[in-house]
């Protein structure tokens, strides 16, 4: 759907290059150092994700005031840990290595053009900022999208919400995780599926609006339609 040309395919082939490389690198550091540990998990809570079909963002405050946010949302975060097995060493035995979280919130709260790692990046660098009580890497995965967090938009907004999600995660590891017990089971396939052919930039701009309609764009018959989905 992006139409590059030859100076922008150039950035994309070189970062691509670069991307590879440092997965490759990190996947054989990986690897050197495989040791025994353990798994653990845990159930916590947050509550800044909105579900935003049914709340608009300019009553959000008011609302959760109001205890009257509408619609379904999910709070768990689920957290995973893994911790160190040092035979005969207790003083190390049970140090956290890595840390596994997941919620239900999009990492959309900024809407300009800067790199950001947004809610989730605050949160990391909490973790980083306790490097010497957690030493090992935060992984966090973000899930259903029909949940943002709200308001939206400045920075002081995402810090907040990435030391929400820290806390939440924290007080789970310290209070609430359960050993995970059993065999590991790891299966891998693929699939061929092939790409549809491209619109032509004709095509992908000549759509017009329905009298009437929200939401895409829709062309002649028989073409296909775009346009932009509304939140």
């Amino acid at each position: 759907m992006y139409f590059l040309d030859d100076e922008h395919q150039k950035r994309v082939d070189a970062q691509t290059a670069v991307i590879e490389e440092r997965v490759v690198t990190a996947v054989k550091d990986a690897v050197s150092r495989l040791a025994p540990a353990r798994l653990e998990w845990g159930v916590g809570r947050t509550t800044f994700a909105v579900n935003r079909r049914n709340n608009r963002e300019a009553e959000v405050e008011k609302l959760r005031a109001d205890g009257a946010l509408k619609g379904p949302v999910d709070h768990d975060l689920p957290v995973l840990a893994v911790r160190s097995i040092a035979a005969g060493d207790a003083g190390t035995d049970g140090k956290l290595l890595a840390v596994a979280f997941g919620y239900a919130c999009h990492a959309t709260t900024l809407d300009g053009y800067a790199w950001s790692g947004d809610w989730p990046g605050f949160r990391a660098g909490r973790d980083r900022a306790g490097a010497s009580r957690r030493d090992g890497p935060v992984l966090g995965r973000l899930r259903r999208r029909t949940r943002t967090r709200s308001p939206r938009r400045t920075r002081e907004l995402v810090r907040d919400y990435g030391h929400q999600a820290a806390s939440g995660v924290e007080a789970v590891l310290k209070d609430g995780m359960k050993p995970i017990g059993g065999g590991l089971s790891i299966a891998y396939s693929q699939i061929d599926l092939p790409f549809a052919e491209l619109p032509t930039r004709g095509k992908a701009g000549g759509g017009r609006r329905r009298e009437g309609a929200e939401g895409p764009l829709h062309g002649p018959p028989g073409e296909a339609a775009f346009g932009s989905v509304g939140p």
